[in-house]
């Protein structure tokens, strides 16, 4: 079987600045959660997005993470390293010293679907993620992925990539996929391109 190429997303909100300020949270993420997943794991990169300050007062989750993942079926591997990952940090100011305790996270797996554009090697002005509710039939990726992520005025699209949301059950976590996989965002789109 080919590999299933994909993403592993994290949206995450700090659950309250006044027991956990968004510096603290950001030094844990970036100096202890990211080595500890690139060093106990087969990810070898991961991106992290905040909304900006315009946008904040839209979205009630304004972290995003990404790790991309050459086969989706590692995950899904019983006993995965990734969900052996520690999440106790003394760092964390809470008595529990539990990540979970003070942030709130919303995870997904999205599996590759297409992609369409050209990629020019060079690097993007900016770099576009959409979520739809929506879903689209096979074999219509690119068409709806041209239509939707490539039809804007104010950017110049180089590249866009569409990934559609994995609701297989994962047996190394408990709550996998669980109930609020129907709220979750169908399709994500990254699109890389000049303004």
């Amino acid at each position: 079987m080919p590999p299933r190429r994909g993403l592993y997303v994290v949206r995450s909100r700090i659950i309250s600045e006044a027991i956990l300020p968004p510096a603290t949270f950001h030094q844990w993420y970036e100096e202890i959660h990211i080595p500890d997943v690139l060093n106990m794991t087969i990810i070898n990169s991961s991106f992290r997005y905040a909304i900006s300050d315009d946008d904040k007062n839209k979205s009630p989750i304004p972290y995003l993470a990404i790790y991309p993942l050459a086969d989706l079926a590692w995950f899904y591997q019983p006993g995965c390293p990734f969900f052996k990952v520690p999440l106790h940090s003394d760092l964390l100011p809470n008595e529990s010293k539990f990540i979970f305790d003070v942030a709130a996270f919303d995870m997904s797996f999205y599996e590759r679907l297409v992609s369409v554009g050209e990629d020019t090697g060079g690097p993007a002005k900016a770099l576009v993620l959409v979520f739809y509710d929506e879903d689209v039939a096979e074999g219509k990726e690119a068409e709806f992925l041209l239509r939707k992520s490539l039809n804007n005025e104010s950017l110049k699209p180089l590249r866009s990539t569409l990934f559609r949301l994995d609701t297989a059950p994962n047996p190394n976590r408990e709550d996998s996929n669980a109930p609020g996989v129907e709220n979750k965002p169908k399709l994500l789109a990254i699109v890389s391109a000049i303004q």
